[in-house]
């Protein structure tokens, strides 16, 4: 399994920081040196603008975390047309100013990963880019469905079926941000509240309920 440590600087920018430091390098070997400065004072927005802090993740197994930072919009009961179940709906709107890198919400198996929604499910205000699906080892299933902003320039996933994740896991990054939905079982233990701030993999959205197994109750030594 990946390691969940990545660098401070998300690699999804290092191609505009490196071009904004040669550009102002040929600035300065051209005698422009006030226009080399200007150039390079980019680079503290560029720096802000692809942060990637490193996120402590819950020393919790059954914690469903924030797959991304944001503001949470609803929580709610609702239909997951993707896996036709009835399930617990946490809607999470991203800011321009929030960090963008994907995480995975629990620990477990990538099933299923969709580019489209459900001929079900229809968004008129939202662009559809991504949904996948990771099933834990105790076969509780979350969901998390990607819907782009309409700036958005484009969405890197790094996760495939078959894969394994762990729980707070990096697995993609969409510039700008958009709305990302989490779907888990109902019988899960909800952890937040409309208007909270979240934060990616180290907020926890809610809490898987584990199933407890049969056992013999009360069964007395006999002589």
């Amino acid at each position: 399994m990946p390691s969940n440590r990545y660098p401070i600087i998300a690699r999804e920018g290092w191609l505009f920081i490196l071009i904004v430091i040669l550009l102002g390098l040929i600035l300065l070997y051209v005698l422009y040196p006030a226009a080399a400065i200007s150039v390079w004072a980019l680079l503290v927005p560029m720096v802000y603008f692809f942060r990637d802090p490193h996120r402590v993740i819950p020393a919790s197994p059954t914690a469903i975390v924030s797959p991304v930072e944001g503001v949470v919009d609803s929580v709610k009961t609702v239909t997951d047309h993707w896996l036709d179940r009835d399930a617990i709906r946490v809607r999470i709107r991203m800011g321009y100013n929030n960090t963008y890198s994907i995480r995975s919400p629990i620990e477990g198996n990538i099933l299923n990963c969709w580019s489209s929604e459900p001929a079900t499910l229809g968004s008129k205000d939202r662009i559809h880019r991504h949904s996948f699906w990771v099933q834990s080892d105790e076969g509780d299933d979350v969901l998390t469905a990607i819907y782009l902003g309409k700036v958005t320039a484009r969405l890197h996933s790094y996760i495939h079926p078959g894969e394994r994740v762990g729980q707070g896991q990096r697995c993609g990054y969409f510039i700008f941000g958009g709305v990302v939905e989490v779907y888990f079982p109902v019988n899960s233990k909800i952890r937040v509240k409309q208007g909270e701030m979240v934060q990616s993999g180290s907020s926890i959205l809610g809490q898987l309920v584990q199933k407890r197994s049969s056992s013999t109750i009360g069964n007395p030594l006999t002589a």
